[in-house]
């Protein structure tokens, strides 16, 4: 848990209903804070940003886990499992390269970017923008 890059959150243009989560500065080997979204229908993340935009040698994925242990708070936190969300097309949602811009398809009760590569590597802003139920 030492290692999860915090997450700033806003509610961008004075409007209520939307969230806007950012992560900033993951680098190799790091995972951003988990955070519950669960009462947002929509979500849209964006992997690399004007900020952090260099994956380095790895690649930054968006995952999500249903596993209770998911909460950091939750004192098994880190043995709680994670798996790649997908977007729209079905596709992983992971970059390389690229900016990548997706609509998250799933709604588990944790979210979070994880980072690959070798520590100290890229540097990687990640946002969530989300949007309630209508």
């Amino acid at each position: 848990m030492a290692d999860d890059i915090p997450v700033n959150n806003s509610q961008p243009y004075g409007n209520p209903g939307v969230e806007i989560f950012v992560w900033e500065g993951l680098k190799g080997g790091k995972k951003g804070k988990a955070i519950n979204v669960t009462q947002f229908g929509d979500k849209n993340v964006q992997l690399g940003c004007a900020g952090g935009n260099d994956p380095g040698d790895g690649a930054v994925t968006f995952e999500g886990t249903g596993d209770s242990a998911g909460n950091p708070d939750h004192p098994d936190y880190e043995s709680a499992v994670f798996v790649v969300l997908k977007d729209s097309f079905g596709q992983p949602i992971t970059r390389s390269s690229n900016p990548l811009n997706a609509q998250v398809m799933q709604n588990p009760a944790w979210v979070r970017p994880a980072m690959s590569g070798t520590p100290d590597g890229g540097d990687m802003d990640v946002t969530l923008t989300c949007t309630p139920r209508r």
